[in-house]
């Protein structure tokens, strides 16, 4: 293989991946991340968030949390300020993005 095409393939894996990294998922304003106490288990939370309406958008089992989505029409403060005083709840956070850089 030429070194010019060379260089072309490796500019070519680069822009994708370049792309694929600008395109990842953005942090979404009526998502909260909580983590609960392992000892209680996700049940009361789990039961909040259903009585609240809140939809699962993920269980993050091995660090004991999970991502919520609370839907448009309910408040996001009131939610927040219900699933903190839920038993085990150990942190209610909206979700964000961290830049590593």
């Amino acid at each position: 293989m030429r070194p010019v095409h060379i260089f072309l393939l490796a500019a070519t894996l680069t822009a994708c991946c370049l792309s694929s990294c600008q395109t990842a998922r953005q942090a979404t304003p009526r998502t909260l991340i909580l983590f609960y106490d392992p000892a209680i288990g996700p049940a009361p939370l789990l039961h909040t968030a259903e009585r609240c309406e809140a939809t699962l958008v993920y269980h993050y089992e091995t660090l004991h949390g999970v991502a919520l989505s609370v839907p448009r029409g309910k408040s996001l403060r009131r939610t927040t300020r219900r699933l903190r005083r839920t038993e085990g709840v150990l942190s209610v956070q909206p979700d964000r993005q961290v830049p590593l850089h």
